[in-house]
Order: C-alpha cells, then sequence, then structure tokens
C-alpha cells in the first residue's frame, strides 16, 4: 500500500523496493535523486485521439521550457 501522507517522491513511485527510472536520455534516476524536485508524470494511449493531439503540444511545451532554462534534462 502507497502512503501518500510522508510526502515523499519515493512513496508513490516505489514498487517492491524498486526505484530506478529511465530519463529519455537512457540514464538512470533513482526517486531518492528526484526528492524535493518537480516531478511531471504524463500517461497517455496512442490509441486515444486526444491524447494524439494533446501529446505534440505537451512537447512544444517541454521544449520551450528546456531552451528557457526552466527544465533541466
Amino acid at each position: 500500500m502507497v502512503n501518500y501522507s510522508t510526502g515523499l517522491i519515493s512513496s508513490v513511485l516505489e514498487t517492491n523496493g524498486a526505484d530506478v527510472f529511465l530519463r529519455s536520455n537512457g540514464n538512470q534516476v533513482t526517486s531518492s535523486e528526484l526528492e524535493g524536485k518537480i516531478v511531471g508524470l504524463y500517461f497517455a494511449s496512442s490509441s486515444s485521439e486526444i491524447c494524439q493531439a494533446f501529446t505534440p503540444q505537451l512537447i512544444d511545451i517541454y521544449n520551450e521550457l528546456i531552451s528557457l532554462k526552466m527544465i533541466l534534462k
């Protein structure tokens, strides 16, 4: 069971002790490295027309935030 009351990202993301995630560049990151950072998770379905329309917009915003150095890749 997930304990949301701790406010720690690891309490939400860790599953059965596994806490290693892949970044978009292929590097691994642990949930403890994400503590205190803003983390965005986006779940989409490739069969959903709404998701197909929104995903490119999200990518554009993400790339703009990277160019403004508001997001560290």
